[in-house]
């Protein structure tokens, strides 16, 4: 029978036995999980900001302008942290738990798609989401002020969870390089 600990999540339902504390010795890896769980819930804070910007925008400048710009974000809301909380954080708890060199390179690897989507939302390609600074630039030329300083705000906040990303996963790969990397066999020279 599986172990009920209050530490699981989540606690209303575990479906996923997630004990940092126990599970995980060092401090520091400790203190890495804790950040990156706040990087996880920093997307939700953006990606909800980013749709209160997009609803307010086409409250203001017609909804046929901004509906699937919506439906998009609402998309982004519902699917983006889920995955990032699966396959970034949850790789990241299990290479510090078992000290696992596939779990940290699946992490790797989720950690780039974040970066490049958080880039693509600061620089706002196709107007996506109401941030970027294509988008604010547009704004500006329309004369959208308000949209403009939702643009300017929201592009904001996606850099710095891009920066905070890259930061984290600077340090989980210097404690990868550490601990985990292949030793290499020692050569002879002839």
């Amino acid at each position: 029978m599986p172990e009920k600990s209050g530490n699981n999540w989540p606690p209303c339902c575990s479906i996923i036995r997630y004990d940092v504390q126990n599970d995980i010795i060092e401090k520091r890896a400790r203190q890495m999980i804790e950040s990156s769980y706040r990087v996880y819930l920093i997307y939700y804070i953006i990606l909800l900001f980013n749709l209160g910007a997009i609803i307010a925008t086409a409250v203001q400048y017609g909804i046929s302008e901004g509906f699937v710009q919506i439906i998009i974000a609402t998309i982004y809301l519902a699917i983006w942290p889920i995955a990032d909380f699966v396959f970034r954080h949850m790789n990241l708890y299990q290479g510090f738990k078992n000290e696992n060199k596939k779990a940290f390179h699946y992490f790797f690897f989720a950690a780039l798609i974040d970066v490049i989507f958080g880039l693509f939302l600061c620089t706002g390609w196709f107007s996506g989401g109401c941030g970027g600074i294509i988008a604010t630039i547009e704004n500006f030329n329309y004369g959208r002020i308000l949209a403009a300083g939702f643009t300017i705000v929201s592009t904001v906040l996606t850099l710095g969870h891009v920066i905070l990303h890259l930061k984290l996963c600077r340090e989980v790969r210097i404690f990868y390089m550490t601990r985990c990397k292949d030793e290499k066999p020692e050569i002879d020279d002839f």
